[in-house]
């Protein structure tokens, strides 16, 4: 089943098509919809401009006629607007869905529970139109849409372009490199290389997705390529704004088949990235992937999760002679494998865990506190 919005605008070839995938979200996605409405109210001729596509992962919580809802009592903004509807098969699928769909030439992966600023669309189509990418465009890190700090953006900022001498620049530590939603995909690239979000995870799927399409544009592009007309890096345009998802695959209590589950994905996911770090071998890759590294054991002992699963990961990621990283700032992160440390620090999690939310509640005032003073 589908619900198509404008039907007649669907025939041109927007310049940029927003995809959304969509899980009982029935009570965010009206927010994340209210964001996009608001940014495309800022340019003219929408139709012509861009369309939005909502594809409904079998939700079992009325999130399809929330957002059929809202898209007919939306029609006067002439936004072209597609619902689909599919068994629940995983965001990877949703999100493959959409691509196939798509009529933009450009894509951008915005998920349910988070928005865009206000004046994104405003800023961002004039990039596009500007510097025409054939692969993608990068935007800065995603800015978290509760902060007691003020949104770091203006036009004088969103214009200034980082030129880059090779794709695996954008691979930092501590940086956005493999956020998915900081990219806008250029759509007939990605079809044309039968790019796709790997359906076999439920974690990991995002950054594994980017990853491919890193690892082909450099292999497209190669040492001596135009990787100026192929990317282009705006380090300090924000369009995006995300919210924390409590119900995310890392969050709640965790029991050893959701621990299997999880050491899985991440093991298939290290073992891309790993492959990567070996083959670019540059020293930005190494630390990104010992950063994945050490947030990741840090998530398996806070979750309590067993040994074996432990053991399988550092296995997942040792190098030939057995050692953890080649690079040498993992003194934690070898803490994190060592089995009779990791208990050690299981415990103490457990010991800590009831002062938790306390500290989060106390943090939470404090935020508001500064926000208010800022006002």
């Amino acid at each position: 089943m589908f619900f198509l919005s404008q039907v007649s605008s669907f025939v041109r070839t927007p310049l940029l098509s927003v995809a959304i995938p969509l899980y009982n979200g029935s009570h965010v996605v009206c927010r994340c919809l209210e964001s996009l409405a608001q940014a495309a109210a800022m340019i003219g001729d929408i139709g012509k401009k861009m369309e939005l596509i909502v594809v409904d992962d079998g939700s079992t919580d009325g999130s399809s006629d929330v957002a059929e809802r809202w898209m007919r009592e939306h029609e006067h903004l002439l936004l072209p607007s597609l619902l689909l509807q599919q068994s629940h098969s995983g965001a990877a699928a949703a999100r493959n869905r959409a691509l196939a769909s798509a009529n933009g030439e450009y894509i951008w992966f915005v998920d349910a529970d988070d928005e865009v600023t206000a004046d994104s669309l405003r800023r961002l189509l004039p990039l596009l139109t500007t510097y025409h990418p054939t692969r993608f465009l990068k935007t800065g890190p995603m800015w978290p849409a509760v902060s007691s700090q003020p949104h770091p953006l203006s036009d004088e900022a969103c214009d200034r372009r980082q030129p880059l001498s090779s794709v695996w620049d954008l691979l930092q530590p501590r940086s956005s490199g493999l956020d998915h939603t900081t990219y806008i995909f250029n759509t007939a690239f990605l079809k044309e290389h039968h790019l796709a979000y790997p359906t076999a995870l439920s974690l990991l799927e995002d950054s594994s997705f980017v990853l491919s399409v890193l690892q082909t544009t450099a292999d497209r592009e190669g040492a001596d390529g135009r990787i100026d007309a192929a990317c282009c890096f705006f380090p300090d345009f924000r369009p995006y704004l995300f919210h924390a998802d409590t119900r995310s695959t890392t969050q709640g209590r965790w029991d050893r088949d959701r621990s299997h589950t999880f050491t899985d994905n991440i093991c298939t996911f290290f073992s891309q990235l790993r492959r990567v770090a070996e083959q670019v071998d540059r020293r930005n890759v190494w630390d990104c992937l010992d950063r994945y590294v050490y947030v990741y054991l840090r998530v398996m002992t806070v979750k309590d999760c067993p040994w074996d699963d432990i053991r399988r990961f550092r296995q997942c990621i040792a190098t030939p002679d057995g050692t953890l990283y080649h690079t040498p700032q993992t003194g934690l992160a070898r803490l994190l494998a060592n089995p009779t440390a990791h208990r050690i620090l299981q415990f103490l999690c457990k010991i800590l865990q009831p002062l938790r939310l306390p500290l989060k509640k106390m943090r939470q005032a404090h935020r508001r506190t500064k926000q208010h003073q800022n006002q």
